[in-house]
């Protein structure tokens, strides 16, 4: 039986999740205010390095209004 390797993540990045599993779908606006963070460069890593493993999903297209 073969495990399967998570890749690690931050309390930080931890807490994100907890937020996006709470309120489905949050801005990095609305994430940066609810922990109180005053960087947004840093939340916007925190999101894309979140995105490159695999436990969340960017949904964006600046083309159609619809699926928005």
């Amino acid at each position: 039986m073969k495990l399967i390797q998570v890749p690690k993540i931050t309390y930080k990045q931890r807490t994100i999740l907890d937020l996006l599993y709470t309120h489905r779908f949050l801005t990095r606006i609305q994430i940066q205010t609810l922990m109180k963070h005053k960087d947004k460069k840093t939340i916007n890593l925190w999101l894309k390095d979140l995105r490159a493993k695999d436990y969340i999903n960017w949904i964006y297209d600046k083309d159609d209004f619809i699926n928005k």
